[in-house]
């Protein structure tokens, strides 16, 4: 039944629709510039930007330089392993993954020259010699020339030194830097290299150049504020296998589909993304909802429907799962919820809490525009209020796992609207919703902001023939 009493205005859904599609499509066709415009981040939760590997792999290029490669024990390369979902990370020294003194000075020697620096470089009584860069395009074109040179490993060791040296540039005040600007700041050693979605970006092109397929970028949100981030995905051309570059940190997923590699890639470097847009084709951005989101937004989904004689009270308890609301009653259009959800799985608890309110209206209208329209029908839901999640981290190199925990806002909205003349009902529904609203406005509408837009029509033949 529909409800009666005052609705909006029949000319505003149409508005509003056309309206909405508008911000979504221009939201969608500015990801590429807003992907390199993210502030500042702390990067990997186990070891931050600021103290990124500087113990490992920076060791590791002073001992080749000073001809003491034996001294090496850095850790580069992290192999993420799922059982029964519950993921683990296990990291891979130097030595283990490139056991050859000469493949590691070789690494090193490439690095050295694509960063625009002089050579030879003597590495006890190891000689390379390379052609120095002196600009992006040259430096992609030598990388290119030895891809076929390196084994898969000496090119992942590659990729972790570059994105440490170019991480030393990084400036949270340059946004959208020419890849010939992270270049120059590169080969200068200077403080003008851009923000992560630029150092990613240059990661991205050289592991394209090295000969990696599928090489682009991973957004997630960073830690409990919501920070944007931009981390870079490649793939293995032999095993299918992709890798997630977070600066100098990469996981092998264990997975051969991007969707399946973002999922990790968000449970890795923050859980609580809401909606990830993830470069498939160049240029080409496509939205992943993280499995976490998805089961917070059905949560939320159900404790917002206003139903007839609806308990004041629902709790549910299960071998793996709990879940409690409490809901004023008495109104038919709007109701406020406090709710509870958890579950346990393999690698842990998961949990929601939330207090919000939601709305719902509804109305039909029959025989409208001198009967041209047989019936027009429209309902809008809106809900918002304040979440508090708490998820497992990935547990790493055998410690324990911990929670990770937000609290925020949410909200979200749907519009649906139908309109039948004679035999024929054209439908449209536009509906999006956040889960981890920010104060950071580029983190909330690039990556928290879970949109769809449905678009039908269908025919009913009349019933003639009654049995």
């Amino acid at each position: 039944m529909f409800a009666t009493g005052k609705v909006l205005p029949l000319f505003a859904l149409p508005c509003l629709a056309v309206a909405l599609l508008g911000i979504v499509c221009s939201r969608h066709a500015q990801a590429q510039l807003i992907a390199q415009e993210e502030v500042q981040c702390s990067c990997n939760p186990y070891q931050p930007t600021d103290q990124k590997n500087t113990d490992d792999l920076d060791l590791l290029e002073k001992n080749l330089y000073n001809g003491k490669a034996h001294l090496i024990d850095a850790t580069f390369l992290y192999e993420a392993k799922s059982s029964q979902g519950a993921i683990t990370v296990e990291g891979v020294n130097v030595n283990a993954a490139v056991p050859d003194q000469a493949r590691q000075a070789q690494v090193l020697a490439l690095l050295n020259a694509t960063s625009g620096h002089a050579n030879p470089r003597q590495f006890g009584l190891l000689s390379f010699q390379f052609p120095v860069a002196t600009s992006f395009q040259s430096a992609m074109s030598i990388l290119a020339a030895q891809k076929n040179n390196l084994s898969f490993n000496q090119k992942v060791l590659y990729l972790s030194m570059l994105a440490s040296a170019l991480s030393n540039g990084y400036n949270p005040n340059l946004v959208n830097t020419t890849m010939n600007g992270v270049f120059s700041n590169l080969k200068n050693g200077g403080t003008q290299g851009g923000i992560c979605g630029d150092i990613h970006q240059y990661l991205a092109n050289s592991a394209t150049a090295l000969g990696l397929t599928d090489a682009g970028i991973t957004y997630v949100n960073w830690k409990s504020d919501g920070s944007a981030h931009f981390a870079m995905h490649f793939r293995d051309p032999k095993t299918g296998e992709y890798y997630i570059a977070n600066y100098s940190q990469i996981y092998a997923t264990d997975t051969k589909t991007l969707a399946d590699a973002t999922e990790v890639a968000t449970r890795l470097l923050a859980p609580l993304t809401g909606a990830a847009p993830v470069e498939g084709n160049p240029g080409v951005y496509h939205m992943y909802i993280p499995k976490t989101a998805m089961w917070v937004g059905d949560q939320l989904d159900k404790a917002m429907v206003i139903q007839a004689n609806d308990p004041m009270i629902r709790f549910v308890a299960g071998n793996d799962q709990t879940s409690f609301l409490f809901q004023t009653t008495g109104s038919e259009n709007v109701k406020g919820f406090v709710m509870h959800s958890d579950r346990t799985e393999a690698d842990g608890k998961y949990s929601l809490d939330a207090i919000g309110v939601s709305a719902d209206w509804k109305n039909a209208k029959a025989n409208l525009l001198d009967g041209t329209i047989d019936e027009l029908t429209y309902e809008a839901k809106v809900k918002f209020g304040a979440d508090s999640v708490s998820v497992p981290q990935i547990s790493t190199n055998g410690l324990a796992s911990k929670n990770w925990s937000q609290d925020s806002l949410f909200a979200g909205f749907d519009l649906k609207g139908t309109a039948r003349i004679n035999d024929v009902t054209g439908q449209l529904e536009v509906s999006g919703q956040t889960i981890d609203f920010s104060s950071n406005l580029h983190s909330t509408v690039m990556g928290s902001v879970q949109s769809q837009i449905h678009v039908g029509a269908e025919y009913r033949e009349p019933v003639t023939d009654w049995p």
